[in-house]
């Protein structure tokens, strides 16, 4: 796929968006900070032994512990937990910092990033309630329960008539919040993994938050909304709003409401987000969207992703929803398999009646199997042009307001149900491709558009780039000069303000297809694209047929630009039959393989190849290289090779997998750890097959044992304890220590 071109960000200070996406989990290195009495470090270490005074010496052991100078925390100072730690209970914010010098709650020392654990006892695991320039950074925050309250993980919140200022939320990790969910209780907008709230408009107060930067962190698994702006419990306005909000950077995943809610603020900036599987796994699923606005003035959202938002009301990735006022853009954002479609405008959907007439800009967007528009409703003017809607499977409904553009859009499907064209609607230059060109529009163009890999793009925001145009597209050229439109496309080409624009979301030069590379096998290398570099699955598929793995252009393992990534759901992999091996052979299997959390467990291995299953585990966030060795049954002359998301709920990679045959030694040398010849794998692996699963691999003889060996000397030293010190465990150890030595064997390509 075509590289994503740099995107412009405004006042970014923190880490890229898909980095934030792959570090749910990330470690933490935090210097201590010198004290000095106008900037003065706090330290806090929920393992100390004994209770401290807050100095590094001699830090507080709990949360409770914390005490606050006179008149509160000021200007420069910071209450630092110790990385790796665990603190139960909350805490609430004290004392002003000052503009250039805010008073900082984070993480100091070398480890995982400190958690707080509310256990859901209190409304929020760290509170900023009517205080000015405070940052949160590095932390894990978590405020669990059984059942459902008013509950957030970080709340910024305003009370009264005051303006506070420089609120910045960085970097956190924010997971198993107990919140609201059901879209018509009680307190259903005032939960949220970060909740910015400020007072109902029914309390006559009109405090609000000039500047407020949440960028770079990581909401999931939380049963409330993942990040929202918002009033009083129940979504009604507020007198104030607050001002100069940037929200980029974060990943909110699985949320069982909104991704991100974005109200009651004045020219809010949402860009670089991600939201995947909005609603999931929600109780009583009420009318959601992925990431949406209400009650904001001139709300701007570009360069975000939304994906997967569960069934239910709405269900959309998009949403300009009631009481907006001045404008609402969309601009670069790419969407997928949304439940309820692309994009929803819904101003006179509840709350107060529109006064005014808000301009609608939806543009440059791409969305990949999502058939539904609704923007029918509200006295608007709506311009929803240049975006590429990619539905081959379905047919498109799109409800337009009255007076609307709807142009330079490339729309593949299977037909049209519904496509507005009365009440001053102008549709024009739209491309059509899967069924007939309707009448409404005179300058409409028939044709497939030419797709460099339609159906291409997966999770991330580059992977839309399957959506650039090959030469010979009827789309190039062929579209509707469009006066103020933004000057630049999805991918960072410049759009002409007076030349024909191509239809759709690209306008770059024409794109070949790249042809399949070439895969270099090595010599004696035994697997088909074992580092995956083909870009395509070629001689690996799905373990099983519902998992969902891609092939993806994300990896930092080697020189490697394409890896295995394995589903979501925990037990999904993917395998390639290897042939031609011959009986009674010893072989070594190797790869690299990592985890998004923590914990969570990749496994290498082969089965069905005469013998016991083998495997080696990894459960490292990191790439990490293990070695499996095995010899085939005594006729067996293929085996399954695999890489297997066993355990979690998160995605996991594998990447560089390479079978070698171990040299022949002596005939006359056996393996005495070598299972009966006559024993078969007939089951996937995990599966209950005779090589077993996971729980009972350790009781495997010791050829059919898992081995994870970082180095030649551990593999020996490994072997040597299950008493298979033959040449044969010798021969595998010097392998080892040779493939620990040169690094990781990365499969180059060459392009023909």
């Amino acid at each position: 796929m075509l590289p994503l071109p740099s995107l412009p960000r405004r006042r970014r200070t923190g880490a890229v968006i898909l980095a934030a996406a792959l570090l749910a989990g990330g470690l933490v290195t935090v210097s201590a900070p010198t004290a000095s009495a106008a900037d003065t470090g706090y330290f806090v270490d929920c393992d100390a032994s004994a209770p401290g005074d807050g100095t590094s010496q001699s830090p507080w052991d709990s949360l409770s512990a914390i005490a606050p100078p006179p008149g509160g925390f000021g200007p420069g100072d910071s209450i630092r937990l110790r990385a790796g730690t665990v603190c139960t209970g909350s805490f609430e914010a004290i004392g002003d910092g000052a503009a250039g010098a805010p008073v900082v709650l984070g993480a100091y020392g070398e480890g995982a990033k400190p958690v707080i654990a509310a256990g859901g006892a209190t409304p929020a695991a760290v509170t900023l309630r009517d205080v000015s320039h405070w940052r949160v950074e590095g932390l894990s925050v978590t405020n669990d329960a059984d059942d459902e309250q008013v509950r957030s993980g970080i709340l910024i919140e305003a009370t009264g008539d005051e303006v506070h200022a420089g609120i910045e939320i960085v970097g956190n990790d924010i997971a198993d919040v107990a919140g609201i969910t059901h879209r018509f209780a009680d307190g259903r907008y005032v939960s949220a993994g970060i909740l910015v709230k400020l007072p109902a408009k029914s309390t006559g107060a009109s405090g609000f938050f000039d500047g407020v930067l949440i960028e770079d962190n990581s909401v999931r698994e939380v049963r409330s909304m993942g990040i929202a702006l918002t009033g009083s419990p129940n979504g009604d306005d507020t007198i104030g709003r607050n001002t100069d909000v940037v929200i980029r950077g974060n990943v909110v995943t699985r949320a069982a409401a909104d991704s991100i809610l974005v109200g009651v603020s004045d020219s809010p900036l949402i860009e670089h987000n991600v939201s995947y599987d909005a609603g999931y796994d929600a109780p009583n699923r009420g009318a959601i969207a992925g990431i949406w606005a209400y009650t904001s003035i001139d709300p701007v959202f570009q360069f975000n992703e939304s994906a997967r938002t569960q069934p239910g009301p709405d269900s959309m990735g998009w949403d300009c929803d009631w009481g907006i006022t001045g404008s609402c853009t969309y601009q670069y954002n790419y969407s997928h398999e949304n439940a309820g479609g692309f994009y929803l405008e819904c101003l006179s959907c509840a709350g107060p009646g529109q006064t005014d007439e808000p301009h609608l800009i939806v543009r440059y967007n791409v969305s990949q199997n999502e058939g539904f528009v609704n923007s029918a409703n509200g006295r608007v003017r709506l311009e929803m042009y240049n975006n590429t809607l990619y539905n081959p499977d379905g047919e498109f409904e799109i409800r337009l307001p009255a007076n609307t553009l709807f142009a330079n859009n490339i729309l593949v499907g299977k037909g049209l149900t519904r496509l507005d064209a009365d009440r001053g609607i102008t549709v024009s230059h739209n491309l059509y491709s899967g069924f007939a060109v309707p009448a409404s529009d005179a300058a409409g163009v028939a044709g497939d558009p030419l797709f460099v890999e339609p159906g291409g793009a997966e999770d991330g925001l580059a992977t839309a780039s399957a959506y650039a145009l090959r030469p010979g597209s009827p789309a190039l050229d062929a579209g509707r000069v469009i006066g103020g439109n933004g000057g630049r496309d999805y991918f960072g080409n410049p759009v002409s303000a007076t030349a024909a624009p191509h239809i759709g979301a690209f306008s770059g030069s024409p794109v070949a297809a790249p042809p399949l590379p070439d895969v270099e096998t090595p010599a004696g290398e035994l697997l088909v694209d074992g580092g995956f570099e083909s870009g395509v699955f070629g001689s690996w598929r799905s373990i099983w047929p519902d998992d969902d793995n891609f092939v993806v252009p994300h990896t930092t393992q080697g020189d490697s630009r394409f890896a295995m990534q394995l589903s979501i759901a925990g037990h999904r992999g993917v395998e390639q039959t290897v042939s031609g091996l011959l009986p009674n052979t010893d072989y070594v299997l190797s790869g690299y393989a990592r985890v998004i959390n923590a914990g969570e467990e990749v496994r290498i291995g082969v089965y069905d190849s005469g013998a016991a299953e083998a495997y080696a585990p990894v459960v490292s966030t990191d790439y990490q290289q293990v070695s499996v060795p095995f010899r085939t049954g005594a006729s067996a002359t293929s085996a399954k090779v695999y890489c297997l998301k066993e355990t979690g709920l998160d995605i996991g990679f594998c990447d560089s997998l390479s079978l070698r045959a171990v040299a022949p030694t002596d005939p006359g040398t056996t393996d005495p750890g070598t299972t009966d010849p006559g024993t078969t794998d007939p089951g996937a692996p995990g599966t209950g097959g005779s090589g077993g699963t996971g729980a009972d691999q350790g009781e495997a003889t010791p050829a059919g044992q898992p081995l994870a060996a970082a180095s030649g000397e551990a593999a020996s030293d490994s072997l040597a304890a299950t008493g298979a010190a033959t040449p044969f465990a010798l021969i595998v150890a010097a392998i080892l220590a040779m493939l620990a030595g040169a690094g990781a064997l990365i499969l180059r390509r060459r392009r023909v």
